[in-house]
């Protein structure tokens, strides 16, 4: 409860600063003469007070007997520390170097009348044992910390050796006696040691009036489910100009409508599976069960700049020679789709097991005419005008009959030792639910696998792994389970005893996991997958086609829920999670970048669950959430969004965890929700509060907030 007192201190201390000193002086002065003498500010005082005279008048024996209480009997202490200078923690060494102080006073007081016997048994039994406390302390004590209750010169003094020499010694001079300063009086010498104890105005730590409002606003826009801070500096200045002298309101907080439809897409002839915004902010791509990702100009009113669809003839063109080649009768449904940091490249996971990679260098010139636009629109293949400004250039598989799920471009390529050819185009990591994890270049080039080369790790960290390795099997876009009875009947026997014969490779198979998403951390150092119920950590190499290159799984955590797809917010610190069938994990991953980790597989904290978010649905198939609304200021999203089995979308914000809206986006699932976190300013329009969302009803939903 906030007192009397502090509520009059903050007013003269907010009149002193508005220039009405004298008016602060004179309400001071009136309290000061008319506090009650129970109050807690003259409790204050009055301790204050009377430490100072004791000290003043040598009553020395006082002082050791109130201080004792606080060390040796666990006495409550919070009033005395009120008054005293210090703001850390390490309230025992503060306490046990005022008691040697003060019995250091005592003794130089009583050294002129007492014998030698006397004075060492007082060094030895009541100073000596006190200085082995301060300097044996268990924790390591920073000394400036102490700045503003005692000189640090002082307190680095302060040792056995060095103390007992100088009191015993009968020829010592003042100065040595008091710490190198010239003293003749040791009541000068006694103000000197404490003259930084107490704070000279007992409510120096009472904030301005200006810091209050603040933070109560803040608080007030925090707790408020409408209210989301501006996005851009630009926008908070013009923000705090118009709202100079205004009246803080309920109404002032409500700010945030995500429900503005701009334009609905309907280009796709099925689902659409995948959205993503273009790294710059200015392109957009959806991927659908048709096979086809379409491009769009998302400053050009979401135009279409290109359809990119695979063919027979373009995939035979473009398949590498060392890659096995899957039935051409396979559907090409789009999975996953990645950009490249540079909007160079496309890479996209597909239904029929295969990994495509498009040039699309020419995006930032190509602008197709509104013709163009509607030909591609209606056309079933990319054989439009200027193909060579889009081209799919490599195609290939993991292997016969392995799936691809998800891909991701390292930020910036790692290292190649071998040959120099390598490192010209782009690296992407790709991962499979069927157990495969491998970096590969835009030519389709195997360059690392991290189940091949990861170091054996003694931890039992993946103690819980074998439940998910030997868990019920999925299909290829679903989460339902497949049942036994439908597999193969003629199953051959090598396969039988490949269920059963596993007593001898349990390590081997912790090391193999299932692939559902990947994610990696902006500085591309740490790799983060997900199976159905862990979340996995490894360490990415910095050469990655050495030999002696090798990965390490740097933490698992075990998690209820099935995991289906990961996201990295813009900072990187917070990771969201999709965990069917009805929440969403934000994990703070922060100290995945802690210096000290130097790359070498340790992280000193775990990461750790941030938020939960619950309200939607995931029964039984993939829904790809995001983070949203980019903060400038702090370089952090405000929302999380997802979508949901019913077509709802739902908005929490990201650091309070409320709820704050659902909307009826799609008719049937919603398979996806991305915002366009990078979106720039052009003629006052913000990109960046542009959000989009895709369903199974085939279309796509732009939005603004």
């Amino acid at each position: 409860m906030i007192t009397n007192e502090f509520k009059l201190q903050l007013i003269i201390k907010s009149l002193d600063e508005l220039g009405y000193t004298d008016v602060s002086q004179q309400l001071q002065s009136q309290l000061s003469s008319s506090t009650d003498p129970s109050s807690t500010a003259t409790n204050y005082l009055n301790l204050k007070n009377w430490f100072w005279n004791s000290l003043i008048n040598k009553n020395y024996q006082i002082l050791d007997d109130y201080m004792t209480q606080f060390i040796d009997l666990n006495k409550d202490f919070t009033d005395f520390i009120h008054i005293l200078n210090y703001f850390g923690s390490n309230y025992n060494y503060l306490f046990l170097v005022i008691l040697y102080l003060i019995r250091r006073l005592n003794y130089l007081d009583k050294a002129k009348d007492i014998d030698e016997n006397a004075k060492f048994n007082y060094l030895n039994d009541q100073m000596m044992p006190l200085l082995d406390k301060v300097n044996n302390n268990d924790d390591v004590v920073d000394l400036n910390e102490f700045n503003h209750v005692f000189d640090k010169s002082i307190l680095e003094q302060l040792t056995k050796d060095q103390e007992f020499t100088a009191l015993l010694n009968t020829n010592a001079t003042n100065k040595l006696l008091f710490f190198g300063k010239d003293f003749t009086e040791l009541s000068d010498f006694a103000k000197f040691l404490f003259k930084k104890l107490f704070k000279e105005n007992l409510y120096d730590d009472i904030p301005n009036l200006a810091t209050i409002i603040e933070q109560s606003i803040k608080y007030q826009q925090l707790q408020s489910p409408y209210f989301i801070p501006p996005r851009t500096k630009y926008e908070k200045k013009k923000q705090s100009q118009q709202n100079q002298g205004s009246i803080i309101s309920k109404n002032f907080q409500k700010n945030f409508n995500p429900n503005k439809l701009l334009h609905t897409l309907n280009y796709h002839q099925g689902e659409v599976w995948f959205i993503k915004f273009s790294p710059s902010g200015k392109y957009l791509l959806t991927g659908s069960s048709d096979g086809k990702i379409i491009l769009y100009d998302v400053l050009n009113n979401f135009s279409i700049i290109k359809i990119l669809e695979p063919t027979i003839q373009s995939d035979n063109n473009a398949f590498v020679s060392f890659s096995s080649k899957p039935s051409t009768n396979k559907e090409k449904s789009v999975i996953y789709c990645a950009w490249d940091p540079k909007e160079n490249y496309i890479v996209s996971c597909h239904l029929d097991t295969v990994i495509r990679v498009w040039s699309i260098g020419e995006i930032h010139k190509k602008r197709l005419t509104r013709s163009e636009t509607s030909s591609n629109a209606t056309t079933t293949t990319t054989t439009t005008t200027a193909s060579n400004d889009f081209k799919l250039i490599t195609c290939f598989t993991l292997a016969p009959d392995i799936k691809t799920w998800t891909c991701e471009f390292l930020p910036e390529n790692k290292k190649i030792t071998h040959d120099d050819n390598l490192t010209n185009t782009p690296q992407f990591i790709v991962g499979s639910p069927d157990k495969v994890l491998k970096i590969f270049n835009c030519s389709g080039v195997e360059l690392f696998d991290f189940y091949a080369n990861i170091e054996e790790d003694d931890d039992d960290d993946d103690h819980n792994d074998d439940h998910i390795n030997n868990a019920t099997k999925r299909d290829d876009i679903s989460m339902k389970d497949i049942e036994e009875d439908v597999e193969d009947e003629n199953e051959d026997e090598d396969k039988q005893s490949a269920k059963t014969a596993t007593t001898n490779n349990t390590t081997l198979e912790r090391n193999f996991n299932r692939i559902n998403d990947l994610a990696i951390t902006k500085d591309g150092k740490t790799l983060i997958t997900i199976n159905d119920s862990q979340l996995h950590f490894y360490t990415i190499p910095d050469t990655i086609n050495d030999e002696s290159a090798t990965t390490k799984k740097i933490s698992t955590i075990q998690l209820n829920g099935r995991l289906t797809s990961c996201n990295l917010s813009n900072s990187g610190n917070f990771l969201l999670l999709n965990s069917a069938p009805e929440e969403l994990l934000v994990f703070d991953i922060s100290s995945l970048y802690d210096d000290n980790n130097n790359g070498n597989g340790v992280i000193d904290k775990k990461p750790t669950i941030y938020k939960k978010f619950f309200g939607h649905t995931q029964c039984s198939y993939i829904i790809r959430s995001n983070f949203g609304y980019l903060n400038e200021e702090t370089n952090e999203e405000e929302l999380v969004l997802t979508g949901s089995d019913d077509g709802y979308i739902f908005f929490w914000k990201l650091h309070t965890g409320q709820l704050i809206n659902r909307i009826k986006g799609h008719v049937g699932l919603c398979n996806g929700v991305d915002w366009n976190r990078n979106g720039i300013i052009i003629k006052g329009k913000d990109f960046g509060k542009i959000w989009a969302s895709v369903g199974d009803d085939k279309l796509v939903k732009i939005w603004s907030c």
